[in-house]
């Protein structure tokens, strides 16, 4: 196992100021392990936590990436938004992966997982691969479908809430969680490990 360099902590993104948002089967064509565009989502979730969206440009690799969301952090002056279009567990060219450069810049994530990919393996395999790189996690967002709390609660992870689309093509009414996701995000953001 190849380990990444850790940047130096004035050189992190934002200080603990953004999260950046990942999941597993992201970019991938849709289908059944695949999410949605992480952009819409942050757009989505960046209305309920009254933050700014920021571009994660993941085409220089992630310590290049990762730095200039610093950059742009920076121009912004407050807490903010990115969507990883990326599988944070896919290896990459270096042989490291997106959750091995998160991990090493300590930089707090949330982890969207679809409606579709609750009932398989995704949400434990995935919060055990950001746990094993020392992410930052601050919790799971479920992304559309209907919220089942009993069920969540038995899972035992660190779950958020759900948030809904915006163009939900069901007849069911859409679940202002919004008050109560923004709350879950701020106590887990307070309970953060500072460096």
């Amino acid at each position: 196992m190849k380990e990444s360099p850790r940047p130096a902590q004035q050189d992190s993104p934002g200080g603990l100021d953004g999260i950046v948002l990942v999941g597993l089967g992201v970019g991938a064509e849709s289908g059944p392990g695949s999410l949605p565009p992480l952009a819409a989502v942050s757009r989505r979730l960046a209305e309920t936590l009254r933050r700014p969206v920021l571009e994660l440009d993941t085409t220089a690799g992630p310590d290049a990436a990762l730095s200039g969301l610093g950059h742009q952090a920076e121009a912004c002056g407050g807490g903010w938004l990115a969507g990883l279009e990326s599988d944070v567990g896919l290896s990459l060219a270096d042989g490291r992966c997106w959750a091995e450069a998160l991990g090493a810049w300590r930089q707090p994530v949330v982890l969207v997982i679809a409606s579709h990919q609750l009932y398989s393996g995704v949400p434990a395999a995935a919060t055990a691969l950001l746990r094993q790189w020392q992410v930052p996690l601050l919790g799971l967002l479920q992304w559309g479908g209907v919220w089942q709390a009993g069920e969540r609660q038995r899972e035992g992870l660190p779950w958020l809430g759900l948030l809904e689309p915006e163009d939900r093509s069901d007849a069911a009414p859409a679940d202002d969680s919004g008050p109560a996701l923004a709350t879950a995000v701020a106590l887990r953001w307070s309970q953060l490990e500072r460096p």
